[in-house]
């Protein structure tokens, strides 16, 4: 927050915070309302414009009244809705000096330039309707007089822009004069003045309170103190008064001392005794769960004791794999809350093995590395991004292999040993995960080491070979018996003699 903008409308008053500027704050208006916007003169922002829109959606400036400053602006304005534009101005007060310059008059032939230091009063007659341009201009009337338009404005931006066909008059004001027309006093809590007199009279306005001297008055600058209330009792002061952003020390009796930045000096420093942290994963699982070191700090890495002060923002600080980390903490009833993207990555492998996640616990999008291990065996190794759940598909990983005996029969039963990974087969057939290109195989008590290989034939014979050479012989031995009776029976009819 860079400085607040108070808007009464009516009798209804509004407080905006300035996030960033430019900044824009619109806001319903619905017909005629008085309107009055202030800024701390010691801000160092302002006011720039002052906009009205109506039903159809045209834009168009305000008219306000002639003291308007980029620190105060009033008026009756009509429309449907106001937008108020802030900026970055300049630092004035609590002592203004005004001095009004020698009026010029120059011909408007189209287009206008002009180079403001400080303010200025400019008159605009033109045969058609003039366009007046830039920051901090605020329109102060405008008039039709025997059809020629007038318009009048301050403008206090660095540089103008007119377009019109007539005169232009402008007064310039300087507000930083060393021998003024008069002076603004805006009162601030530790100023005050000496000297010079108040005087009743209509000049510039830049806060609500001001006051109007002449002579030669001088400005008393002392320490500000600020009560402190709530839970923890203390002391609180102001050094420098006119300093923006305000820096207030607070010291607390317990020893606590810190050191809050506001953007004006405030009424009181409220304290509230801290009972503790809540700090959640992004799941919403307690942080406590995963014995992590986790404190509070405030802002500007002010270490927090046991009470919190207002105006300053908290963070939990986590650390996690020696890394600090800091999230914005909301007080809840004595305890800071906070919702961190922080996780535990569940790894659910698909195939083989089992995943962990390194380091075990990350920030979301965090890039870990899962490690898939067998019985042990560190299997594939991944680069992922953490994420709640992390699915690891490494079913590729295991290569089918055939084994066989020395007649290509398969074994029935068997074990390949890989590295320290074990992996049984059945009916020849075996899948492995290639962690080397050799492997051993167990077959009925012994070892044999092969290259690894799709198909692997050991010099072995299996109960199936057997039976194959069992078979093979035993028809090769009924074929020879066969063939020899046939022999015998052509011997024996040749010896035959027939009576």
């Amino acid at each position: 927050m860079l400085a607040l903008l108070y808007l009464l409308i009516n009798s209804t008053l509004s407080v905006v915070n300035i996030p960033y500027v430019p900044y824009t704050y619109s806001v319903y208006l619905g017909g005629c309302a008085n309107v009055t916007a202030y800024m701390d003169p010691l801000s160092g922002y302002g006011i720039s414009s002052v906009y009205v829109i109506n039903q159809m959606g045209d834009l168009r400036r305000a008219v306000v009244e002639p003291y308007s400053t980029p620190t105060y602006v009033a008026g009756d304005v009509c429309g449907t809705f106001l937008a108020i534009a802030v900026d970055k101005w300049r630092t004035v007060g609590p002592l203004i000096s005004i001095t009004y310059g020698e009026p010029s008059v120059s011909n408007l032939l189209g287009t206008a330039q002009l180079n403001i230091t400080g303010g200025a009063l400019i008159e605009v007659k033109s045969l058609y309707k003039p366009n007046v341009t830039g920051g901090f201009v605020f329109k102060i009337g405008e008039r039709n007089a025997l059809g020629v338009y007038v318009e009048d404005y301050l403008a206090y931006g660095s540089s103008v822009t007119i377009t019109g066909y007539g005169l232009v008059n402008v007064t310039p004001i300087d507000l930083s004069s060393r021998a003024p027309d008069y002076y603004v006093y805006v009162p601030e809590p530790g100023t005050n003045v000496t000297g010079g007199y108040p005087v009743q009279i209509s000049g510039l306005v830049f806060a609500p309170g001001q006051r109007y001297l002449l002579g030669r008055p001088q400005l008393l600058v002392s320490q500000v103190s600020v009560p402190v209330i709530g839970d923890c009792p203390g002391v609180a002061y102001v050094s420098n008064p006119l300093a923006r952003p305000v820096s207030v020390l607070v010291q607390l009796d317990d020893g606590e001392t810190y050191i809050v930045q506001m953007p004006e000096i405030p009424k009181y420093i409220n304290t509230t005794a801290l009972l503790g942290i809540k700090a959640t994963d992004l799941l919403g699982n307690p942080l406590s769960d995963y014995n992590l070191t986790t404190y509070v700090v405030a802002t500007g890495n002010q270490i927090v004791g046991r009470c919190l002060v207002s105006g300053l923002s908290y963070y939990i600080a986590v650390v996690v794999n020696n890394d600090t980390l800091y999230y914005p903490a909301a007080l809840d009833r004595g305890f800071l809350i906070a919702h961190t993207d922080i996780i535990k990555p569940k790894i659910q492998v698909v195939g083989w093995g089992v995943g962990a996640a390194y380091p075990p616990i990350s920030r979301l999008g965090q890039n870990i590395t899962v490690v898939v291990t067998l019985n042990g065996t560190t299997i594939a190794i991944y680069h992922k991004r953490a994420s709640p759940l992390i699915v690891i598909n490494d079913t590729s990983l295991a290569v089918r292999v055939y084994v066989t005996d020395i007649l290509g029969s398969p074994l029935d039963s068997f074990e390949v040993m890989v590295g320290n990974l074990t992996f049984r087969g059945r009916d020849g057939v075996v899948y492995v995960i290639p962690l080397s290109n050799t492997i051993a195989v167990s077959y009925h008590g012994l070892t044999y080491l092969e290259e690894l290989a799709p198909k692997i034939s050991l010099p072995v014979m299996t109960s199936e070979s057997f039976l194959k050479i069992f078979a093979g012989s035993l028809i090769a031995g009924l074929s020879a018996g066969l063939a020899l009776t046939r022999k015998k029976k052509e011997i024996g009819g040749d010896d035959t003699v027939e009576v």
